[in-house]
């Protein structure tokens, strides 16, 4: 599937080398680590990769900085670069209502690029991503920056490649550290991942608008499954989808999956949206609480210190549930907004679906009426809405039980 190559201007002059192929809605690839958008398409990447993502696409590919047929040696590799490189191939393209379809560094990218510009955007695609890369991997990191920079074409490439594509037969290693060999010389592929190992976008997570899959290998050696879960729970809009296998590309390993989601995704043929409500079979979860010897405990630290307790309770279960949703599900059926229905006088109870719509509304309700001061409706011990750090009680026990 070859395409033609064209180039555009980035703010500071760098030139990025960038292809278009296929019609229909406009699909960006923001790339990882380094490309080379002819050896892509030559050697690197399965034919059927490019043209199952064309087949009812328009898809854009570019080289960023630093790489491929893009200028070499860049004197900035920062993320604000790269998303300055980005936004001026979208408008440089007039694009709109694009899907931006990041993995590893690209998808620090493109989550910082839908954070500045959503308007630009439909959906996010985020494939083997972080959001801050751990402690150890940037350790690791480092320590192959020398060998990098000093013998780039012998023993340079072959970390990057245990990392990235594990247990690789001696084919796929001799074509792999060929091309990265070609795709970017020692100086600016220990730049580039210098600079990447960096990158931090988890602030600007919960700003993300658009409907986004993050999709995650389980054994991914470079980037760990976790870091895509935590994506996705800070994500306000988002699915998980957890697949088999350990290779850090997505255009090598079993593709297929990968490709599925990605199609029924794009197509609207899955709805991925944390607000909709889960189906039947999805996973419900009621947490309960209670505190030991409540009576006695009162009667003996007194009303003011008692309550302090109760509190302190409240907040400790709080905060174990929002970790607790968190963890998430492999299969992407996540405990979408864990509930904090109310606490009892001793207890709380927490329930894990969007079926509690309901409930919400009711506890909100109540806590409009404690701000304005208004009578509620009672439990069962007859008492007004109280409101303490926010919340509201009062109507909550008949409120949970539905």
């Amino acid at each position: 599937m070859a395409s033609e190559i064209r180039f555009c201007s980035a703010p500071d002059g760098v030139r990025l080398a960038y292809s278009v192929t296929g019609e229909g809605p406009p699909l960006l690839i923001v790339p990882s680590w380094i490309s080379h958008l002819e050896l892509d398409e030559q050697e690197l990447v399965p034919p059927v990769f490019f043209q199952s993502l064309a087949r009812a696409n328009r898809l854009i590919r570019y080289d960023k900085r630093g790489m491929g047929l893009a200028t070499r040696h860049a004197a900035d590799y920062s993320l604000e670069a790269q998303v300055g490189d980005l936004h001026a191939l979208i408008e440089h393209l007039d694009l709109h209502d694009v899907a931006l379809f990041g993995s590893s560094q690209g998808g620090a990218i493109a989550v910082a690029y839908a954070a500045v510009h959503p308007e630009r955007l439909s959906r996010l695609i985020l494939f083997g991503a972080y959001h801050c890369m751990p402690d150890a991997v940037r350790e690791v990191l480092g320590s192959v920056l020398p060998l990098v920079r000093k013998d780039w074409t012998g023993l340079g490439t072959a970390p990057m490649l245990e990392m990235f594509v594990p247990g690789a037969s001696a084919e796929a290693r001799e074509l792999f550290a060929r091309y990265q060999c070609e795709a970017a010389d020692g100086e600016d592929a220990a730049a580039i991942l210098e600079a990447l190992a960096g990158y931090r976008v988890t602030e600007q997570l919960c700003e993300i608008r658009v409907p986004t899959l993050v999709l995650h290998r389980r054994d991914d050696r470079v980037v760990s499954i976790e870091q895509g879960r935590e994506i996705t729970a800070a994500l306000p809009d988002a699915r998980f989808v957890a697949l088999e296998g350990q290779v850090h590309l997505p255009y090598w390993g079993d593709t297929q999956p990968l490709l599925a989601a990605i199609e029924a995704f794009l197509s609207g043929s899955e709805r991925v949206s944390t607000s909709a409500a889960p189906s039947r079979a999805g996973f419900h979860a009621v947490l309960w609480t209670d505190v030991v010897d409540h009576t006695r405990m009162m009667q003996r630290l007194g009303d003011d210190a008692g309550r302090g307790v109760l509190r302190e309770h409240e907040r400790t279960t709080r905060d174990a549930a929002h970790l607790w949703r968190r963890r998430g599900e492999d299969d992407g059926r996540w405990l979408h907004g864990v509930v904090r229905v109310r606490h009892r006088s001793r207890g709380v109870c927490d329930r894990a679906a969007a079926r509690v719509r309901r409930a919400q509304c009711r506890c909100r309700g109540a806590a409009a009426r404690a701000r304005r001061g208004e009578r509620g409706r009672a439990d069962r011990g007859g008492r007004r809405p109280l409101r303490r750090d926010g919340d509201a009680g009062g109507a909550h026990r008949r409120a949970g039980r539905r």
